[in-house]
């Protein structure tokens, strides 16, 4: 089983001002840290068999002004999947982390993470991969 403490240790960050909360909007949900959005909108958490599930993974994001939007020119590595997560399940959950990235390290080709490789999602390999460095802001939500 992948190990996910990374997500709680992030998590934790975030609630203790190490991180700043990353800016996230689904939909029409402006996600605050910790917030309950609507259940088709949401990942497994209670799937422990499955997870952690890379939902989306986008490099080259950069500040736009005005309004500090993060924006990218460059392909996604991993286009966005939301979930239908099961009937009766507990609650469910994204996490979102913003990474720095060595300059000059290499970025896959779009679309190089398949559907199978998203479960289960091996993060410690995939930041050695693409070179990334420390997380400079999180979000998360649950939903069930």
């Amino acid at each position: 089983m992948p190990d996910v403490s990374l997500f709680e240790e992030a998590i934790e960050g975030l609630k203790n001002g190490v991180y700043p909360a990353l800016g996230v909007t689904i939909g029409p949900y402006q996600v605050e840290p910790g917030a309950h959005i609507a259940k088709a909108d949401a990942p497994y958490i209670s799937w422990n068999a499955l997870s952690p599930a890379l939902h989306w993974a986008q490099p080259g994001l950069r500040i736009e002004l005005p309004g500090r939007e993060l924006k990218s020119s460059v392909p996604f590595i991993a286009e966005y999947t939301g979930a239908g997560p099961p009937p009766g399940a507990a609650p469910h959950r994204y996490v979102f982390l913003l990474y720095s990235q060595k300059p000059g390290s290499a970025v896959p080709n779009q679309n190089s993470v398949g559907v199978l490789s998203r479960m289960r999602f091996d993060i410690e390999g995939f930041k050695k991969k693409l070179g990334l460095e420390r997380i400079e802001a999180v979000n998360h939500f649950s939903s069930s």
